[in-house]
């Protein structure tokens, strides 16, 4: 507050009342100007409404594309999210009817083999894509897969898995 008692918020009132009078004045001048232009040459006139209507026409039409556009960037984004969720959703139903959750070979009960996992069953353990799972592991943030065969065959080690979500999910340096 200043000495004379003017607050810097009627300042702000009255700085934005003078540009409101000031764009008016600025309107009512292009409107006498636009009206003089008719009755001097009306054809002239028509010619300016109609570059007038064509620039603003063309300037509406940007409007739309950008705002369709924006549209439908957000449907796709919506539609993907949707279509990835039924994905997966249908991935783990597809897992568990199949018994893939866990592939058992149990040769002797007092010996037994490791459980070992396939690929979508890891993605569903851990609940994300089976693409997702891949860059993961490229990074050094999963545990290695075992090798079956001559390596082209890959599998995880469930305890392994398990122990590594509980400790938190550690990265891991080895990459293979």
């Amino acid at each position: 507050m200043t000495d004379s008692g003017i607050t810097i918020a009627d300042v702000k009132v009255g700085v934005a009342e003078a540009l409101q009078e000031k764009r008016v004045k600025a309107y009512v001048r292009e409107r006498k100007k636009a009206l003089e232009r008719r009755q001097k040459d009306p054809e002239k006139a028509r010619a300016y409404q109609r570059k007038w209507v064509a620039e603003h026409l063309e300037q509406h039409q940007a409007n739309q594309r950008r705002y369709q556009l924006k549209n439908r960037v957000r449907m796709n984004t919506e539609r993907r999210e949707a279509t990835q969720k039924i994905r997966e959703e249908k991935m783990l139903k597809t897992i568990q009817e199949r018994g893939d959750m866990e592939t058992l070979v149990v040769s002797n009960p007092s010996n037994p083999l490791p459980v070992l996992l396939k690929t979508p069953a890891v993605a569903a353990i851990l609940g994300v894509n089976v693409r997702t799972l891949w860059r993961l592991r490229n990074s050094g943030c999963l545990p290695l897969p075992v090798r079956i065969g001559g390596g082209t065959i890959l599998r995880w080690d469930k305890a392994k898995l398990l122990d590594w979500i509980d400790r938190g999910c550690p990265k891991i340096n080895d990459k293979g």
